[in-house]
């Protein structure tokens, strides 16, 4: 058929009214042609093209003066450079210059960052807050923003940084609930995801972003909320007030093959894996369900991927072995082209793996667990869904339709590739509800929002505040009082309370925690037997185990870290994952247990604050901790703090002055003044100055 021929079709299609099929048309007619293919049928392809409101797609050399006027009419500055917006971002802009509040559902490639963007650039507001769901999400919001607005914003992505006078703030929930009573005014409320806030995701991080939505937007004059695939949207305490606009406009096709449909007793799951990879090209994410497939995966690339004997690959597999283990799997799969990305790792190095898969270089297959679906926005030419399941449950429709998101995006891959291994689940309408939590009620005064709660909502609130109040022995009016207490939890904190009157005595020593590493096993195994606290993620003998270690994080390199724990039998992986829960679950549940502790036993307080600082860090000076966050690994922090350009031991200096230390500082000049970076740190340091706008 001639591409005249497929124009015609797409034409008949808008006569009848079916614009999504001929959007979609259009977008495989593009992909298909080359060039000089696409220069005979410009001028009809920009009539149709435009018809469809995929205005970016329009050619302005062939474009004539009407398309010209409707291209210019449609071009925003989002910051750093003017980019045309298509007919459904045009509304949203046009809706929030307006000043509504608006709820969004957009597929993943519609470009719903370019909106944010444009409005700050527009508008010029003077604070505006994003809370997104991790902090891989928000390092790469930031390094979107920081490199077009670092020169008019403070540009904030941790709890502890002083306000200026105009700020982005760019915080995962947790995060931004550090700011309550710090800012007293929020021009925009953006909430990424904000789907998360509901009940049915089982888990406890929805109560705090809940907690988040409900302290900010009262002092917000205008939110903003941002989620993929929803139907319909319950009026609700979290979204009266906003208007819920909900867009099937994909500005991308899918391809789906239903590949389990081939598998049987002669064709099994691994055959048909392995044809896969034999037939596609470009970038190829893999989806699997869990750390353990992750690692099943692996191992079968690593049987069947042959080296790539690029000098790159060969280069960054060389410093794996060197700064993190010789014997990780990381480093022989990175050679045969493939990254890996889970949550354990830290954030430098899921950094780097991406930054080289988004490039030209044939690192062209990741494996990646679902935690690239909320943390990062890259995309893919094909993806393959290893597992039908998200940990051991069944994905849902709603999540299967996230991770299909990953395929495809405007201007780099018009058609994206689905290869199925396992049946999907059925399709249905998702309609969200953001039930109140009654956790997340703990520091909501009730009376600000009567109206607006049901005579149930009510009743649950006031008995859950009650009980709260009782195992706290503070007034009920007191409970608002006690912001750095983190319910979402309950049955922990009755758990520590209950210890605490029982047999208050036996904490009388938990201050040594404070002292020399000598007393900590013998303490923290009194507080975990006492309490058996279920909110850690791993054994409390591991976790002392790794505690003991790791209290050498600056001073021991990681390999030497890795030696030490082998010797418990603990691995890498092991490393990674632990030593994150430590630092957030282990330190909010000692936090939780010192307030508890000194309201019941308030005549003889305790205070391991020292001692939970350290382990919230990760037992490295804070801003070589918030360093890694921004993509610098701590053992090359370690040899810019040796050369002495900057102090990173100095914890009295806020990352943004260190972030502005390196940009005075310069990439070439801090490259001549730091020993022993080999060529692959340089890159990394590289990345990192880009990230920083430097």
């Amino acid at each position: 058929m001639s591409s005249f021929e497929k124009l015609h079709i797409i034409n008949n299609l808008l006569i009848e009214g079916k614009e999504n099929a001929a959007r979609e048309k259009i977008i495989r007619l593009i992909d298909s042609l080359n060039e000089d293919e696409i220069s005979y049928i410009r001028l009809p392809l920009n009539d149709l093209i435009r018809k469809v409101g995929l205005y970016p797609y329009m050619d302005r050399a062939t474009a004539n003066w009407q398309e010209n006027f409707l291209l210019e009419s449609f071009t925003v500055n989002i910051g750093d450079k003017e980019v045309v917006l298509h007919r459904e971002q045009s509304k949203l802009l046009s809706g929030l210059l307006e000043g509504k509040n608006l709820a969004v559902s957009a597929p993943t490639s519609f470009g719903k960052s370019f909106i944010i963007d444009a409005y700050i650039n527009l508008i010029k507001p003077k604070n505006i807050m994003i809370i997104v769901p991790t902090i891989a999400l928000a390092d790469e919001i930031r390094r979107r923003l920081q490199n077009k607005f670092k020169d008019d914003y403070k540009i904030i992505t941790t709890s502890d940084i002083l306000l200026a006078e105009k700020n982005i703030l760019i915080l995962p929930q947790e995060r931004a609930l550090n700011y309550q009573g710090k800012i007293a005014e929020i021009d925009l409320l953006v909430i990424d995801e904000f789907y998360k806030a509901s009940k049915k995701e089982k888990d406890t991080r929805s109560i705090s972003l809940q907690r988040a939505m409900l302290e900010f937007q009262k002092i917000a004059k205008q939110r903003y909320y941002l989620a993929p695939n929803i139907s319909e949207l319950t009026e609700n305490i979290f979204t009266k007030g906003i208007e819920f606009i909900s867009f099937d406009c994909n500005t991308v096709a899918l391809n789906i093959e239903k590949t389990y449909e081939k598998i049987n007793e002669n064709y099994s799951k691994f055959d048909a894996f392995i044809d896969i990879l034999n037939k596609t090209n470009g970038k190829t994410l893999i989806y699997v369900n869990s750390h353990v497939s992750l690692n099943e995966v692996c191992t079968i690339l690593l049987g069947k991927e042959k080296d790539k004997n690029n000098i790159f690959l060969k280069d960054f597999a060389n410093w794996i072995r060197k700064n993190y283990s010789s014997t990780w799997y990381l480093s022989f799969i990175v050679e045969k082209g493939v990254a890996t990305y889970n949550s354990n790792l830290h954030r430098s190095l899921t950094q780097i793996q991406l930054s080289i898969y988004e490039s030209e270089m044939p690192l062209n297959i990741i494996v990646s667990t679902s935690s690239i679906i909320e943390g990062v926005n890259t995309c893919t030419k094909n993806i393959i869904l290893w597992s039908n399941r998200i940990s051991n449950s069944m994905l849902s429709f709603f999540t299967y339709r996230n991770i299909m998101g990953r395929t495809g995006r405007m201007f780099k891959y018009f058609v994206g590739e689905a290869f199925l291994l396992e049946r999907p689940p059925e399709e249905e309408a998702v309609v969200l509800d953001l039930e109140l939590q009654e956790e997340a009620s703990l520091l909501l005064d009730e009376d600000e929002f009567a109206n607006e709660l049901s005579s149930d909502e009510l009743s649950r609130i006031i008995n859950f505040k009650n009980k709260m109040a009782d195992l706290l022995g503070v007034k009920y009016s007191e409970l608002k009082n006690i912001q750095e207490l983190d319910a979402s939890e309950s049955s922990n904190l009755q758990r520590i309370a209950y210890a605490v009157l029982s047999n208050p005595s036996k904490f009388t020593n938990v201050n040594l925690l404070n002292a020399e590493y000598k007393y900590w096993e013998s303490q923290l195994n009194n507080i975990f037997y006492s309490i058996k606290p279920t909110s850690l993620g791993a054994k409390y003998s591991d976790i002392i185990k790794v505690l003991l270690v790791i209290r050498n994080n600056w001073i021991k390199e990681i390999p030497e870290i890795i030696t030490e724990l082998e010797d418990f039998d603990l691995n890498i992986d092991d490393f990674f994952k632990i030593e994150r829960l430590i630092s957030h679950n282990l330190a909010n549940f000692l936090k939780s247990f010192e307030i508890i502790y000194n309201k019941r036993i308030y005549y003889k307080p305790i205070n391991i604050n020292a001692f939970i600082e350290k382990i919230s860090h990760s037992f490295l000076p804070k801003n070589v901790f918030y360093l890694e966050e921004f993509g610098l690994p701590r053992f090359i922090s370690r040899k810019i703090h040796l050369s002495r350009l900057i102090d990173l031991e100095n914890n009295e200096m806020e990352v943004n002055d260190v972030i502005n230390s390196f940009l005075e500082i310069g990439f070439d000049n801090l490259l001549q003044q730091v020993n022993d970076l080999d060529t692959f740190d340089k890159y990394v340091i590289g990345i990192f100055y880009k990230g920083i706008g430097g």
